[in-house]
Formats: C-alpha cells, sequence, structure tokens
C-alpha cells in the first residue's frame, strides 16, 4: 500500500529517496540468515519506520557491484566480526546509522 501510495507522487526523486532509506536496509535483514538478527528487533523496526537510515556496501573497486566477485572477506572474532577488504559507492554510506557489508 505504501508503494501504492507513493506511485501518485510526480516526483520520482522522493519516491526513490524513500525506498533507498528503507527498502535498502529492510532486504538484507530479511535473509534467511539474518534470522537471529531479526529476533532482537535491535534495528529492523527502526529501519522500517525511517527512523534508521542503513546503507548497503557491496561495490569493489575490482568485482563492482558483482556479489559473486567480492573479496571482502568476514572472519570470526570473539563475539564479533573482522572484516578484510575494501567498498566503493555505499548507498547511503554518508547518511546512515546501520550498515549491511557484502563479505564472504
Amino acid at each position: 500500500m505504501f508503494a501504492e501510495a507513493l506511485s501518485q507522487s510526480t516526483f520520482g526523486g522522493f519516491i526513490m529517496t524513500v525506498f533507498r532509506c528503507t527498502d535498502v536496509g529492510g532486504q538484507p535483514a530479511l535473509a534467511p540468515r539474518a534470522r537471529q538478527w531479526r529476533a532482537t528487533g535491535q534495528y529492523l523496526r527502526r529501519v522500517i519506520t525511517g527512523e534508521t537510515i542503513s546503507a548497503v556496501a557491496v561495490t569493489e573497486p575490482d568485482a563492482g557491484s558483482d556479489v559473486a566477485g567480492i573479496r571482502t572477506r568476514a572472519e570470526r572474532a570473539g563475539d564479533g566480526w573482522v572484516l578484510n577488504g575494501s567498498k566503493m559507492f555505499i548507498t547511503n554510506g554518508v547518511h546512515a546509522d546501520v550498515y549491511f557489508v557484502a563479505a564472504r
């Protein structure tokens, strides 16, 4: 319903801004592997309502936006993760409160 209501706007930039702020972070959070993260409710509700701006870091200097070709690695380190690699052109990167980083 939200998308349908937005479709009535004659200003496409507004629609893209809204979806970039809500859907960019909402989709990775709905992935099957994000089950534990969703269960905490820590960010998802705020991303969906727009209270929290999310970013998606996929694009790499040598792989572009080809997710199958990414080289960034994620390794467990205690209770967290260590990321090794580089990203560029991060959607919402300048404004985000939470980041989804594509890694192997």
